[in-house]
């Protein structure tokens, strides 16, 4: 199996949006020009912004040769909580790899639950590296499955099996951490994701075949 690099390495959105913290006033900085003349000219006050979460790299890495070497940050929330990035899960999917990071506490002993990445979340994520790296974080329509809807056989499974496992597959609209089917909302977790949906697919992958016509010459009738 060829291997074509990470494709993704980073927290998942819950995490991400607790580490960005807010934007509050820093400082304000003031520049003077002071020309070879003497004279000096003064430019409009700009305000800097910065995070109320601290960064910084935590002194860990996350490498695999050739492909990755990337700093594990380290975040400082405001309330004088530390976490650290973790390689939570990782893999290959379709020739590119992906690391799964989530945050632990700062002496390495236990995970915040809440930046784990879940069954449903990695699901979606693996998909997206199949079919279009550009979906990787963003809502839209994919062939799914229950997860009540095991899989068929847990040894060798023929095609055919697979096939009419797949035709059983439903349209899942994804909006965040939920997945709308038939107008009802779902967890993410509650499905298995099978493939983007494609216009005029009839089930992952499958478009119905096109009816083949055959010309007539008009003038042989008249």
């Amino acid at each position: 199996m060829s291997f074509d690099g990470y494709a993704f390495v980073g927290l998942n959105a819950r995490a991400k949006k607790l580490v960005a913290g807010e934007q509050k006033l820093a400082y304000t900085e003031e520049v003077i020009r002071r020309f070879p003349d003497g004279s000096w000219s003064k430019i409009p006050n700009r305000q800097v912004f910065e995070s109320t979460v601290k960064c910084e790299e935590s002194g860990e890495r996350i490498n695999d040769g050739q492909w990755i070497d990337r700093p594990l940050m380290k975040y400082t929330i405001p309330d004088g909580r530390v976490y650290v990035e973790q390689k939570q899960y990782g893999g290959v999917a379709d020739s590119y790899g992906y690391a799964l990071l989530a945050l632990q506490d700062e002496q390495g002993n236990n995970w915040l639950s809440e930046s784990l990445w879940t069954n449903g979340e990695i699901s979606k994520l693996i998909t997206d590296l199949q079919d279009d790296q550009t979906k990787i974080g963003q809502d839209g329509e994919y062939w799914v499955m229950p997860v009540s809807e095991a899989r068929p056989g847990s040894g060798f499974v023929t095609q055919e099996e697979m096939d009419e496992w797949y035709a059983d597959a439903c349209r899942g609209q994804v909006v965040g951490d939920k997945v709308i089917v038939d107008g009802l909302e779902h967890s993410i977790d509650d499905y298995e994701f099978l493939g983007l949906y494609r216009e005029g697919e009839t089930s992952p992958g499958v478009r119905p075949e096109k009816e083949e016509t055959e010309d007539v010459n008009v003038s042989e009738f008249e």
